[in-house]
Protein backbone atom coordinates (compact mmCIF):
# COMPACT_ATOMS: atom_id res chain seq x y z
CA UNK A 1 0.00 0.00 0.00
CA UNK A 2 3.03 2.84 0.73
CA UNK A 3 4.71 1.53 -2.37
CA UNK A 4 1.46 2.17 -4.29
CA UNK A 5 0.76 5.63 -2.63
CA UNK A 6 4.60 6.61 -3.19
CA UNK A 7 4.60 5.60 -7.02
CA UNK A 8 1.67 8.00 -7.83
CA UNK A 9 3.08 10.87 -5.77
CA UNK A 10 6.65 9.99 -7.56
CA UNK A 11 4.55 9.87 -10.79
CA UNK A 12 3.10 13.36 -10.24
CA UNK A 13 6.02 14.94 -9.35
CA UNK A 14 7.97 13.71 -12.53
CA UNK A 15 4.43 14.69 -14.67
CA UNK A 16 4.65 18.15 -13.40
CA UNK A 17 8.29 18.44 -13.91
CA UNK A 18 8.05 17.50 -17.46
CA UNK A 19 4.80 19.42 -18.28
CA UNK A 20 6.91 22.44 -17.07
CA UNK A 21 10.04 22.03 -19.24
CA UNK A 22 7.96 21.02 -22.02
CA UNK A 23 6.01 24.19 -22.06
CA UNK A 24 9.46 26.51 -21.19
CA UNK A 25 11.02 24.88 -24.24
CA UNK A 26 7.54 25.30 -26.41
CA UNK A 27 7.69 29.04 -25.16
CA UNK A 28 11.52 29.56 -26.02
CA UNK A 29 10.38 28.26 -29.37
CA UNK A 30 7.92 30.42 -29.77
CA UNK A 31 5.34 27.82 -30.14
CA UNK A 32 2.59 29.76 -27.67
CA UNK A 33 -0.23 27.43 -28.72
CA UNK A 34 1.91 24.55 -27.67
CA UNK A 35 3.69 26.61 -24.50
CA UNK A 36 0.13 27.40 -23.51
CA UNK A 37 -1.62 24.22 -23.16
CA UNK A 38 1.84 22.59 -21.58
CA UNK A 39 1.35 25.31 -18.84
CA UNK A 40 -2.47 24.51 -18.12
CA UNK A 41 -1.18 20.78 -17.75
CA UNK A 42 1.45 21.98 -15.52
CA UNK A 43 -0.93 23.73 -13.66
CA UNK A 44 -3.01 20.94 -13.13
CA UNK A 45 -0.45 18.80 -12.44
CA UNK A 46 1.83 20.55 -10.30
CA UNK A 47 -0.97 22.94 -8.56
CA UNK A 48 -2.00 26.94 -9.38
CA UNK A 49 0.25 28.92 -8.46
CA UNK A 50 1.03 32.27 -9.54
CA UNK A 51 4.19 31.76 -11.34
CA UNK A 52 2.62 28.86 -12.96
CA UNK A 53 -0.48 31.17 -13.85
CA UNK A 54 1.76 34.04 -14.83
CA UNK A 55 3.40 31.92 -17.39
CA UNK A 56 0.03 30.43 -18.21
CA UNK A 57 -1.00 33.85 -18.73
CA UNK A 58 2.01 34.97 -21.13
CA UNK A 59 1.71 31.88 -23.12
CA UNK A 60 -2.23 32.41 -23.61
CA UNK A 61 -1.62 36.17 -24.78
CA UNK A 62 1.29 35.63 -27.39
CA UNK A 63 -0.53 32.86 -28.75
CA UNK A 64 -3.14 35.14 -29.54
CA UNK A 65 -6.08 33.94 -26.65
CA UNK A 66 -6.47 37.51 -24.82
CA UNK A 67 -9.78 35.98 -23.29
CA UNK A 68 -8.31 33.20 -22.05
CA UNK A 69 -5.10 34.84 -20.57
CA UNK A 70 -7.45 37.07 -18.58
CA UNK A 71 -9.06 34.26 -16.85
CA UNK A 72 -5.79 32.86 -16.06
CA UNK A 73 -4.08 35.56 -14.33
CA UNK A 74 -7.67 36.71 -13.07
CA UNK A 75 -6.60 33.46 -10.81
CA UNK A 76 -3.41 34.76 -9.00
CA UNK A 77 -4.03 36.12 -5.41
CA UNK A 78 -3.52 39.58 -5.00
CA UNK A 79 -0.73 39.11 -2.29
CA UNK A 80 1.49 37.22 -4.24
CA UNK A 81 5.16 38.85 -5.94
CA UNK A 82 3.62 38.18 -9.11
CA UNK A 83 0.85 40.03 -8.95
CA UNK A 84 2.22 43.32 -10.42
CA UNK A 85 3.64 41.68 -13.34
CA UNK A 86 0.24 39.45 -13.56
CA UNK A 87 -1.46 43.58 -14.30
CA UNK A 88 0.88 44.19 -16.62
CA UNK A 89 -0.06 41.18 -18.93
CA UNK A 90 -3.71 41.49 -18.02
CA UNK A 91 -3.63 45.10 -19.39
CA UNK A 92 -1.92 43.94 -22.57
CA UNK A 93 -4.83 41.38 -23.39
CA UNK A 94 -7.39 43.91 -22.28
CA UNK A 95 -5.77 46.61 -24.94
CA UNK A 96 -6.32 43.32 -27.13
CA UNK A 97 -9.19 43.08 -26.92
CA UNK A 98 -10.31 46.76 -27.43
CA UNK A 99 -11.47 47.09 -23.86
CA UNK A 100 -8.40 50.27 -23.16
CA UNK A 101 -10.10 52.10 -20.70
CA UNK A 102 -10.22 48.85 -18.73
CA UNK A 103 -5.92 48.34 -19.43
CA UNK A 104 -5.18 51.64 -18.67
CA UNK A 105 -6.78 51.39 -14.82
CA UNK A 106 -4.87 47.79 -14.46
CA UNK A 107 -1.95 49.50 -15.31
CA UNK A 108 -2.56 52.07 -12.92
CA UNK A 109 -3.39 49.60 -10.42
CA UNK A 110 0.30 48.03 -11.56
CA UNK A 111 2.09 51.91 -10.84
CA UNK A 112 0.07 52.17 -7.48
CA UNK A 113 1.60 48.28 -6.26
CA UNK A 114 4.87 49.35 -7.15
CA UNK A 115 5.57 53.32 -7.89
CA UNK A 116 8.81 52.80 -9.22
CA UNK A 117 8.05 50.38 -12.29
CA UNK A 118 8.62 51.20 -15.68
CA UNK A 119 4.63 52.19 -16.85
CA UNK A 120 4.74 55.58 -15.21
CA UNK A 121 2.66 57.07 -17.48
CA UNK A 122 -0.28 57.51 -19.46
CA UNK A 123 1.82 57.97 -22.81
CA UNK A 124 4.34 55.31 -21.86
CA UNK A 125 1.29 53.00 -21.35
CA UNK A 126 0.02 53.47 -24.27
CA UNK A 127 2.85 53.78 -26.18
CA UNK A 128 3.89 49.82 -24.54
CA UNK A 129 0.25 49.10 -25.44
CA UNK A 130 1.09 49.86 -28.94
CA UNK A 131 4.48 47.99 -29.52
CA UNK A 132 2.93 45.29 -28.00
CA UNK A 133 0.03 44.91 -30.43
CA UNK A 134 2.61 45.91 -33.14
CA UNK A 135 4.23 42.98 -31.96
CA UNK A 136 1.29 40.47 -32.25
CA UNK A 137 -0.05 41.90 -36.28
Amino acid sequence: MILSVLLVVLTAGQDCQEAQARARRAYDERRYDAAAQDFAHAVSACGSGAPLLLALGQAQLLARHPADALASLDRIQTDTPEYVPAFKVKAKALYLLARDAEAEDTLKRALARAPNDAFRSRASTQAIARQFCDLMS
